[in-house]
């Protein structure tokens, strides 16, 4: 059995003081530029308040300037992720990612995987990403089935970097944590502000606001609706679906480890964010994914067995 997950934005130990560090940045920017400032907007929150508390405290000491440098470069790196989808270039480092993940989707086991950068080629331009134009290589790449590859960039799941082995013929066996996302449910967009001072009532916080993970089919669904809170992925050998909390374990060369963790803790941070403040989900990023062919029709059934 997988363990039980919490959907909490940040562990409860260190949430309230993470929360005053906030709160203690918008007061410095409000004295400064004027009390008419929004503050910050819940997507910009949802990256804030999963920062570690060193560095929330080392951005209150420095000054509002900084922080506001470094939202607007992960509200860039959000929007890339969902909006823009590169395409593989490197034959080269594809065969070797299909020779590593043996041909199939590392979810499912399904055949004939996509091979699918987990960082778009475009992330380079953000000046808080350590990635560069040659990241067309096996270590940001992975096998995941076509639907599971759309569900990936609509944030109805992410995986999460749970450890590593090194093997005896110079490559790694990591481990990666599947989680099914949850939705937000609430009116407006994440571009609207956040009031703060809510933050603290478990009642008025956003986690009070998350809703029926994708793929663990909420009791709210009847069977015979196309609900998208319903997609539900099997693994092709045991026909179980994929919970969260599920292991799957990837090979890598070892030299490239660190890479493959880098662009992994992107990808679940800024899923993470996105889910959590319901970006994905916004009106003018599904305007945006419709005319670059990214959407599905509405009413497409998601539900499928591999």
């Amino acid at each position: 059995m997988p363990p039980e997950i919490s959907y909490s934005l940040i562990s409860v130990e260190e949430y309230n003081q993470r929360l005053d560090r906030i709160i203690q940045i918008r007061d410095a920017e409000r004295r400064e530029v004027g009390d008419q400032t929004p503050g910050f907007t819940i997507l910009e929150f949802c990256h804030l308040i999963r920062k570690p508390l060193s560095h929330l405290q080392a951005v209150a000491a420095r000054g509002h300037l900084t922080i506001r440098q470094e939202l607007d470069c992960l509200v860039e790196l959000t929007d890339c992720f969902f909006q823009n989808r590169s395409q593989i270039r490197n034959e080269a480092e594809k065969a070797r990612c299909l020779d590593f993940d043996n041909g199939v989707c590392i979810i499912t086991g399904a055949p004939n995987p996509h091979v699918c950068h987990i960082s778009p080629f475009e992330i380079h331009e953000c000046a808080c990403i350590d990635v560069t134009d040659s990241s067309d290589k096996s270590w940001n790449m992975i096998c995941l089935s076509p639907l599971l590859y759309e569900w990936w960039t609509r944030g109805y799941f992410a995986l999460k970097f749970h450890g590593e082995n090194a093997n005896d013929d110079g490559t790694s066996s990591i481990q990666l944590q599947f989680f099914w996302m949850p939705s937000y449910i609430r009116s407006g967009t994440s571009s609207d502000p956040i009031n703060l001072e809510q933050q603290r009532d478990p009642h008025t916080r956003l986690e009070a606001f998350l809703r029926y993970p994708h793929g663990e089919n909420s009791p709210t669904c009847r069977p015979e609706d196309t609900c998208l809170m319903c997609a539900e992925a099997k693994q092709v050998t045991t026909h179980r679906p994929v919970s969260t909390g599920s292991i799957f374990t990837v090979t890598r060369a070892t030299a490239d480890v660190p890479y493959f963790r880098y662009v992994i803790s992107i990808q679940w941070d800024v899923i993470c964010a996105a889910s959590f403040s319901g970006r994905f989900r916004d009106p003018e990023v599904i305007r945006i994914r419709r005319d670059l062919g990214l959407e599905a029709p509405s009413g497409m059934v998601m539900r499928l067995l591999f």
